[in-house]
């Protein structure tokens, strides 16, 4: 049975993102574009809802969620890619970390550039909160949908974190 391709499009803080998921899993969330990622479109036939994931953004968004019950399962990157991803996702809402302490907390601790560019990868970020992950200088570092949104993101999260 061939399913409809579903996203939601969130449009708030002044950013505008698109939340792919199916049922309780998000697949892939992009901010400021507006399509599908091509590795996506080629890889899965089946699409559909993404409700539960953008109500849950939505919640972020507004302060009201700290912690997503979605569950990243489409998501594809190398197993390295995986750990770091992994470990960002512990790092609690409101809270910062370096991409030196990512690189220890994996076992590389000589791999912080390349924590960084799995970070440039994260499919799913504000899920997989790769804007909590700053530089060892404490400036601020990149972010996929850059560094104006990631500083509003992180804004966010001290103004609600109480």
């Amino acid at each position: 049975m061939k399913q409809i391709l579903n996203n939601r499009i969130i449009e708030r803080l002044g950013i505008h993102i698109n939340v792919y998921g199916i049922d309780n899993y998000v697949m892939w969330i992009d901010i400021d574009r507006s399509k599908l990622p091509e590795c996506l479109v080629n890889r899965f036939t089946i699409q559909y809802s993404a409700l539960k994931a953008a109500s849950e953004v939505e919640e972020y968004l507004s302060g009201k969620r700290k912690v997503f019950s979605i569950i990243p399962k489409y998501i594809t990157g190398t197993d390295f890619e995986q750990k770091i991803w992994s470990a960002i996702c512990k790092v609690p809402y409101g809270m910062q970390e370096t991409y030196l302490y990512i690189a220890k907390k994996i076992g590389y601790p000589k791999a912080y550039r390349a924590v960084g560019n799995a970070l440039g990868k994260n499919p799913i970020p504000v899920v997989v909160p790769c804007h909590r992950i700053i530089r060892l200088d404490g400036k601020i570092g990149g972010f996929t949908a850059g560094v104006k949104v990631k500083k509003m993101f992180l804004s966010l999260e001290s103004k609600h974190n109480c």
